[in-house]
Formats: C-alpha cells, structure tokens, sequence
C-alpha cells in the first residue's frame, strides 16, 4: 500500500528542484541560443554532427489560417495483438480516416474505418514468424496508415498524419529491427506515390520530446552540457517562438533516415500554437513547394481551432481508428464463437 503521508513530504522537494533545473536551462539555453540565432549551417562550426537548416537558424514564419475552401484527410490506426496466452491466433489492425470538404456555403465530413485480420498465413513469407511480436504488428499498423492516404479518389489539399514520418521503430541501417528492409521498402513506395501524385502530406507531433536543437545548443556550450540532459527543444522554443510562427525548416540526421529517396527525406519544424508547442515533418520535396507548404500550414491552424486545441480531423480519425475494450470483448467473442462451430461440425457423427 502507498505510504500517502510519505508521499506528500517528498513531492513539494522533487518539484522545486524540478523547476529550479528547469529555470536554469532555461536561462542557459537562451543565452546560447542568443549568441548563435543568426548563424547560418555553413557558418556555425561543431564537433559532431548536427542537424541542418538552410538561411538563419533563428528566423521565424508567421502563419495564417485558412479561411478558403479546402479539403483535408487525417488517418490514424488501432491494433488488438495476437496472444498466444488468451488464445488469441489472430491481428486485428483498424484504420480511421477523416475526410472533411469546406465550401463557403456548407462544409461535408466522411468518417470511415476499415479493419484488417490477419492470421498467419495473411503474412508475407519472410514475416509469418512474427504474428505474435507486438512491434512487428506496430509497423504493419503504420504501413495501413500510410496506405489508406492514397485510396481516396478525391485529391485533398493535404493529408495529416499522427505521429513521425521517421520510421525510428526500423532501427538503423547498421542495426536494423527484423524486417526492415521489408516495412521500409513498403512505407517509401506509399509516400512516393503521394509525391508523385504531389500530394501534401505532414506529420503532427504532439508534445514533442526531441532534442535536435538542443544538440546544437550543447556543442555552443559545453560547460553546461550536462544541465541540457532531459532538456527538450519544445522547453527551448516556447520562450524564443511566437505564437502562430513557425521555426527554420531543419533536416533530420536520425540515422534511418538514410534509406529514403531524396525527395522524400524528413524535414522538420516546430509550430508555436496557443495550446502547445507542436513538432511538425514534412517531406523534402514539400519545402521546395511554399505555396502547397503554406497551405497546408494554415488548414493544419484551422483544423486546430476548429478543434479547440488538436487538429480536429486527427482527432476524428482517432476516434474512428481506436478500438475500445467493448469492441476487444466483441472480436474475441467473435473468434470463440467460430471456433466453437468449427469444432462442433468437426465432431459431428455422419450417422
């Protein structure tokens, strides 16, 4: 039992110091930040490799919202696992999308979800051993994700993911998580049609916990390098990003990163909205496309304030995508059932 007197005594400390580092960081990261805002890629010099940027690091971009017509996806997955305790023999992975069309006069949404089973034999060859690892059935639910985006007729203005469109659940390309090449190879074919179709798509990352800014942080001031331990580039931003702006555009060096065709390599920037501060990937080629960039940015604001806070097609696509304990109940009963019948007809006798 959980001694709550206790508990109480230790809590107000822990948070004092908690907030203490961070009000130091803070302070110490935003002098660096201050010395090297202006400084270009090229111009600042490192001794480890760092994420890159084209123009000033520090710049900013104001953002406007959409107020046209426009059209938007979002696509976000579910999975009940296989489990060989419960007698579960079989993946069940759900994919939501949303599908939201404004118009000046009137505005329409279509909210679907499709689910896929699969049993062993549903399995690529090289892939049949795995329908008990739960991350093999993360990254096939990924894979159901990307490829639900190119099934709609209806070309939309952009597509919104949820999650990274860097695939860090691979591994690397040195040590790489079982069937890599396999997910790699399916995920990239996905997002090339989609650049080929000149599709936009972003990815939006909620509370984001990465540090790529943070890196460059450290190496401009090493004799804090240990203060910077845990410290986020979202802490970082929040003081330095308006709000409704954008950051620099930057170029992930996560080392996965290194099987994508050039066009669709992850870029990234953080989005400073009244609710949070958001990190936002895009493929290459939508860099070099301001006006599909752009426009894609101000739905994105948009569907935000239409969702008070979240994107709202993300959160109807979840919503569509999830798969509660109700419907877990109904799929196994389903299973049982079947099974039973099975072995019923099985046993019957001829005579």
């Amino acid at each position: 039992m959980l001694d709550r007197l206790s508990l109480q005594k230790l809590l107000p400390k822990s948070l004092e110091q908690q907030s203490s580092w961070k009000n130091s960081t803070a302070e110490f990261a935003y002098k660096t930040w201050q010395l090297i805002e202006n400084k270009t890629y090229q111009g600042l010099a490192t001794k480890h490799p760092i994420t890159s940027w084209e123009g000033i690091l520090g710049n900013t971009y104001q953002t406007e919202v959409q107020t046209d017509k426009y059209q938007v996806i979002s696509i976000d997955g579910s999975q009940i696992y296989a489990d060989r305790q419960s007698g579960l023999p079989l993946v069940l992975i759900n994919t939501g999308a949303a599908f939201f069309q404004y118009h000046t006069d009137k505005s329409h949404a279509t909210l679907t979800s499709s689910p896929a089973i699969y049993s062993t034999q549903d399995l690529a060859k090289e892939c049949r051993n795995d329908l008990y690892s739960e991350p093999f059935v993360d990254a096939l639910r990924t894979a159901h994700e990307f490829e639900a985006a190119i099934k709609y007729q209806t070309k939309p203005d952009c597509i919104l993911f949820d999650g990274s469109l860097i695939f860090w659940h691979l591994g690397t390309p040195e040590n790489p998580a079982p069937h890599a090449h396999y997910f790699a190879q399916r995920y990239i074919q996905t997002l090339k049609n989609l650049y080929l179709q000149q599709t936009p798509h972003i990815s939006y990352i909620s509370n984001p916990r990465s540090r790529d800014l943070i890196q460059i942080i450290v190496q401009n001031d090493t004799a804090h390098e240990e203060q910077y331990q845990g410290y986020t580039d979202a802490e970082l931003l929040k003081q330095i990003l308006p709000q409704n702006n954008r950051s620099t555009i930057f170029k992930s060096i996560a080392p996965i990163t290194k099987l994508y065709p050039t066009q669709l390599h992850p870029h990234f920037f953080y989005l400073n909205l009244t609710s949070e501060l958001a990190r936002i990937e895009i493929p290459y080629w939508l860099t070099q496309n301001e006006a599909k960039l752009e426009q894609c940015l101000s739905i994105l604001l948009d569907q935000i304030q239409k969702g008070q806070g979240y994107p709202l097609a993300l959160s109807e696509a979840h919503e569509q995508a999830v798969i509660r304990e109700a419907d877990r109940q109904f799929f196994i009963h389903q299973i049982q059932q079947k099974q039973s019948a099975k072995l019923q007809k099985k046993h019957r006798p001829i005579f």
